[in-house]
């Protein structure tokens, strides 16, 4: 379905077929929009793990995107893929990483789960796995039933967002302290090209 103020989605022809969404190396998956073109591509081939495990988590994101899946559009992909690769980065940073998706035990989950900070980002990317696993049938359904429990809200924020005005008076005391060090530096710096060059030599900043 189009979006307000943009046009209407244009169908294929009757006999059209999609290309495949996956390619032969099972890793690297396209999303395709409902009339048939490709809104880009999504490599599991640089993420951490077995080539059976990228594969594992390559097929059940292809099953959650595109036309006939849950996520449509190429920002909520996008979201989804970036949760995967946390996951993956997790699990190769375990003890014993698993090397397929039936590896991933219940007790597996949860440890990776419990080095997340408690932070809305985190809920966010718990939240789109629980989606994505649903498409998972090497996941031992023990761990499916761990990883579709509730997801508790993020805590509040304790920071205090400054009013209008509290920005405008920081904003200016800022500028007055920038305009003070502009001034001594441009003193110093005609101080210098009066008296000559202090050296001929350079150094290189590496590393």
């Amino acid at each position: 379905m189009a979006g307000r103020h943009r046009s209407k989605a244009v169908l294929p022809d009757a006999g059209y077929r999609r290309p495949p969404s996956v390619e032969s190396t099972g890793l690297v998956v396209t999303l395709w929009s409902e009339n048939g073109i490709a809104e880009g591509a999504f490599d599991f081939t640089p993420l951490p793990g077995t080539l059976v495990l990228r594969q594992q988590f390559a097929a059940a994101f292809d099953r959650k995107i595109g036309p006939a899946g849950g996520w449509r559009s190429w920002d909520t992909c996008y979201c989804g893929y970036q949760s995967v690769r946390l996951l993956l980065r997790g699990l190769a940073a375990s003890e014993q990483p698993p090397t397929t998706m039936a590896q991933i035990t219940p007790a597996v989950w949860i440890s990776w789960r419990m080095s997340l900070p408690p932070t809305a980002g985190t809920r966010h990317h718990l939240v789109a796995l629980r989606s994505l696993l649903a498409q998972a049938p090497e996941l031992p359904s023990e761990t499916l039933e761990v990883v579709d429990r509730r997801v508790d809200p993020a805590p509040a924020s304790s920071e205090i967002a400054y009013t209008y005005q509290e920005f405008l008076l920081i904003r200016s005391a800022a500028a007055t302290v920038f305009n003070s060090a502009l001034v001594r530096i441009r003193d110093t710096v005609n101080i210098c090209v009066a008296g000559g060059p202090a050296s001929s030599g350079r150094r290189a900043a590496t590393g």
